[in-house]
């Protein structure tokens, strides 16, 4: 090889090599396009987003998986919107008890515009004309089944009474309720002696399971046995938790009412049982109404106490 053919040779070489040296270069700062999303939020402040925000945002991602997300510069402020978040629903139930004595005391009540649930007792003058007002209002409808007290009240008719036997028991309620319309339930009044007698409660629930009628107890009495009689036969009752007219003041009322509130804040729900007789219920209601909307209370009839279920 001549000298001429050798120096050719060492300059291929060394464009060759000063070749492979620009590319390493050019590689190293210009690495490959990821499609792969950059910016995701530390673990700690994602976690905090609610499961429907990571659901959306783990769909958002496949379809735009070419677009870098620049990640908040404060995570640790960022701001989530409530409306994500499930509120807890904090529902109301107002029952209105001795429907059937007055028309004119019942009807305040049946132009509430939330739902309301009117208990009717029966026998009266006015029991099934006030079940028919309260259907065509749009209101449910429960039987206000007279049951026996201990200090030995009268109850009015077609009461159930300790020392009945089965027979008899079933006989009354099958009687009372086939005499109003559109009965989804049944609530005691009075009752303090019966409701805490386990016999007459086996008797009185299993009846109410068979028709699939919901058992409100209206608990005049700390001894009620109701729920224990229930949970035997697989019987969810219901119990009362306020009585909103125990002091019958617009003051009382409004305290009663307040204390509903935060028992469905509470726990979900509040069963709350006022009377027709009442002289500052009804109003009191209507005028509070606009407010527990806004609030976020929502209100239920008795009727959604479904087969007994809470």
């Amino acid at each position: 090889m001549s000298r001429f053919e050798f120096k050719i040779k060492l300059l291929i070489s060394g464009l060759l090599s000063l070749t492979a040296l620009l590319i390493a270069v050019l590689i190293f700062f210009n690495p490959v396009y990821s499609p792969e999303i950059k910016g995701e939020y530390p673990v700690e402040t994602y976690s905090s987003v609610q499961t429907e925000e990571k659901a959306a945002a783990s769909d958002n991602s496949s379809v735009n998986s070419n677009i870098a997300i620049t990640p908040d510069p404060a995570p640790d402020k960022r701001e989530f919107k409530a409306a994500t978040v499930k509120k807890k629903e904090k529902a109301l139930y107002f029952i209105i008890d001795d429907a059937g004595y007055s028309l004119e005391k019942l009807k305040p009540f049946l132009d509430f515009p939330g739902n309301l649930t009117i208990a009717v007792l029966p026998g009266l003058e006015y029991s099934r004309q006030s079940a028919e007002l309260a259907l065509e209002k749009g209101k449910k409808v429960i039987l206000h089944q007279p049951m026996e007290a201990v200090n030995g009240n009268n109850t009015g008719p077609f009461a159930i009474k300790t020392g009945m036997d089965e027979k008899t028991i079933t006989a009354v309620l099958e009687k009372n309720i086939s005499s109003l319309p559109g009965i989804t339930g049944v609530n005691n009044h009075m009752g303090s002696a019966v409701t805490s007698d386990e016999r007459m409660m086996d008797i009185i629930l299993r009846y109410l399971q068979k028709k699939s009628l919901v058992f409100i107890d209206s608990l005049t009495t700390s001894e009620s046995v109701s729920k224990n009689s229930g949970a035997k036969i697989g019987f969810a009752i219901a119990q009362r938790d306020i009585f909103l007219d125990n002091v019958d003041t617009r003051e009382g009322i409004m305290e009663s009412l307040n204390t509903g509130r935060l028992e469905a804040e509470n726990k979900g729900y509040a069963i709350m049982i006022g009377h027709v007789w009442s002289s500052e219920l009804a109003d009191t209601m209507m005028q509070i109404y606009p407010n527990l909307i806004e609030e976020g209370f929502t209100l239920k009839d008795a009727s959604e106490f479904l087969l007994g279920e809470e």
